[in-house]
Formats: structure tokens, sequence, C-alpha cells
């Protein structure tokens, strides 16, 4: 083999990583987004069930930014739906902060390798005590989700 050939397929094998590294991360992105959707818009978990419902327990409650809170005998759910929010299933937004830190918390790391994290200390203590307060995986991705990755993959590339 000559070192023009060598090159020739060299420079054909970068190029096919490459087409896979970018296929991966467009896959990785589409996910990203869907598992964004699920939570924050359509409030299901990672198991396909709906993460919860919320508490009918009478409290005070304030409204995001205001120091002035106001009892509700209906609970969360009556305060979440008195600020104009879904009340009728757990879907975890409030101020929009979480949801935004979580739909900006792509990563690329290296080609192949992607992180999904909220940069905010406190969204990560949200994130960690709403996955044990209803016992279920939220943010990770769901059967459907992984199995929707490994098709875009396979759709975008050569393998």
């Amino acid at each position: 083999m000559t070192i023009q050939q060598l090159q020739q397929e060299f420079e054909q094998l970068i190029n096919e990583t490459v087409k896979e590294a970018k296929a991966f991360g467009i896959a990785v992105a589409t996910i990203h987004t869907d598992i964004n959707k699920r939570v924050f818009e359509d409030g299901v978990d990672a198991t396909g069930a709906k993460i919860g419902t919320y508490s009918t327990k009478p409290g005070r409650f304030a409204k995001p930014g205001s120091r002035d809170s106001k009892y509700y005998p209906g609970g969360y759910r009556e305060f979440k739906a008195d600020i104009g929010k879904e009340s009728s299933f757990v879907n975890l937004e409030l101020s929009g902060n979480l949801k935004m830190d979580f739909s900006t918390g792509l990563r690329k790391v290296s080609p192949l390798k992607y992180q999904i994290a909220v940069s905010q200390q406190v969204n990560a203590e949200i994130i960690e005590k709403m996955e044990a307060k209803y016992s279920t995986p939220i943010f990770e991705a769901s059967e459907a989700e992984q199995d929707k990755l490994i098709r875009l993959i396979y759709e975008n590339t050569d393998i």
C-alpha cells in the first residue's frame, strides 16, 4: 500500500467517524429535547407513568419571587392552580428556572460522549428531592427514548 492510498483510507475513516459523531450528537440532542418535554409538559417519569399528583394538604405557599404567602385549604394543588400553573399532575415547573436550567444542560464532553446536567446546585437538589419524593426516576432516558436514540443513530450512519 502506498502512502497516498494509506492517506486516502485514513481520510475516509476520519470522515466516517465525523459523520457518526455528528449523527450521535443530533440523536442525543433530540432525546434531551424529548426528556424535557416529557418531564415539564407531560409530567411523565422515565417509566412512562405520571410523576405524581400535587398534595391537597392545606398549607401556606408563596408565589416565586414573593415573600408573602397565602393559605390554601386545597394545598399545593390549589396553589398551583391559583398561579396559573398545571395542577392536575406534577410537571416540576413553578418558576421555570429548573426547566430552563435542564433544557440548556446538554454538554458535549467528547465527540461520542455527552452529559446532561443542571448548572445550578439548587436545581440539582430539587431533582434529587423530587426523584426521592415520588420514588421514581424522572430525568433519565426512558426505554422508549433509549430505543429512539439507537434508531436515530442507525438511521443516520453506516453502522
